[in-house]
């Protein structure tokens, strides 16, 4: 069941940080350079320089709810998509025939791939799910051949992060930087800075965008997901990503009081029973959209979804202790994919140099070495 709601404003951030973001590091775990895979791409001077003081931020407020979460004998959470709400097994079937255009990278005609798929909320921290808050759904495809982004091998994972929003509300890193100061001193901030206020009061205008489309669900695998940044799709195409239910799910009634956990809850009995599918689909740029402008929609009737795979999701049971803890080490890296299907625009750029040092940092907090992500 969907209910239309107002969000808070200080939810709302969730969606910020609903794309894992890390301090900043020049090379990743592997030794890759930051520089090889993305300076190239980069036209603006100050692009890296912000790129760092966005990730010093991060990690400075990471750290201090990283110090409360062990202080209150937690382990370390993510900083975003903090709560799972299940983890599940799938497979992604690519459909059998598309035309040579869309044929790029995973998206292989009459490919079939193992998929892990992880449901989660948006906000900071873990909380009762009638709270409004963003979605997520993250997807690890396995065995996927194909020249990659990053690391020699030609066999990996691929994966895929869709939120429950269809547009961000930052431009760019510089906006991001500029929310987060203001929401942590608004008084410090606007002495500062009151000639950055009109860009401030825009972002404000576009959270409001977003919560106006907010709802509260009853169920994670009823709502569509989508990525607000893009990605190419071979050499002369850039596209974004949707997620569908195809299955018919009958909603699930909210009670009154209901339990903090009724999305997992209500996830577990639907597939106890039944098997869910989505329909995967990508949206081609049009001359008008923006690469770097997270804020803009594609809108579907200048650049219609095109249906090119089916995620299906047997009947399983996946709410138990061993199933979380192995989906709680798992990690997702936009960048971990296939050339074809590079990340694209400065957002993913931020994304990709600031990722790897916040998964290192929640691994170290709670024990763990962090694995290869590739």
């Amino acid at each position: 069941m969907l209910k239309k709601i107002p969000i808070l404003k200080k939810t709302v951030l969730i969606l910020l940080f609903l794309f894992s973001f890390s301090s900043y590091s020049q090379t990743i775990s592997l030794g890759i350079e930051y520089e090889e895979i993305i300076i190239k791409e980069i036209s603006d001077e100050n692009e890296l320089s912000i790129i760092n003081e966005l990730g010093n931020i991060i990690t400075r407020l990471y750290k201090i709810d990283a110090q409360r979460e062990l202080e209150n004998g937690k382990i370390v959470t993510r900083r975003t998509n903090s709560k799972t709400h299940g983890c599940i097994e799938g497979d992604f079937k690519v459909e059998s025939h598309l035309p040579e255009n869309l044929s790029k990278g995973f998206i292989t005609p009459n490919s079939n791939y193992k998929a892990l798929i992880r449901f989660a909320n948006g906000n900071l921290g873990v909380q009762p799910d009638i709270i409004p808050d963003g979605r997520s759904i993250s997807i690890k495809l396995k065995n996927v051949p194909g020249k990659r982004v990053i690391g020699s091998k030609n066999t990996g994972d691929v994966d895929l992060h869709l939120i429950s929003a269809n547009i961000f509300f930052c431009d760019n890193p510089q906006e991001m930087i500029d929310l987060f100061l203001f929401n942590e001193n608004k008084k410090k901030w606007l002495f500062k800075n009151l000639l950055k206020f009109k860009r401030l009061s825009a972002i404000f205008k576009n959270v409001d965008v977003i919560k106006n489309k907010s709802v509260i669900i009853s169920n994670p695998i009823e709502i569509p997901y989508f990525t607000p940044v893009p990605f190419k799709l071979g050499d002369k195409q850039q596209v974004k990503y949707i997620i569908k239910p195809c299955s018919q799910i009958e909603p699930f009634e909210i009670p009154e009081n209901p339990s903090d956990n009724f999305l997992r809850e209500n996830m577990q009995e639907y597939l106890e029973q039944k098997d869910v599918c989505f329909d995967f689909f990508i949206q081609i740029k049009k001359d008008y959209m923006s690469i770097d402008n997270a804020r803009v929609e594609w809108r579907e009737k200048d650049s219609p979804y095109i249906k090119v795979a089916q995620l299906i999701i047997p009947k399983q049971f996946f709410n138990n202790p061993e199933t979380d803890k192995s989906c709680e080490d798992e990690t997702y890296f936009p960048y971990n994919t296939l050339e074809e299907n590079k990340p694209l625009g400065s957002m993913n750029r931020a994304r990709f140099a600031i990722y790897q040092k916040l998964t290192t940092l929640r691994m170290n907090y709670n024990n763990k070495e962090p694995g290869p992500i590739f």
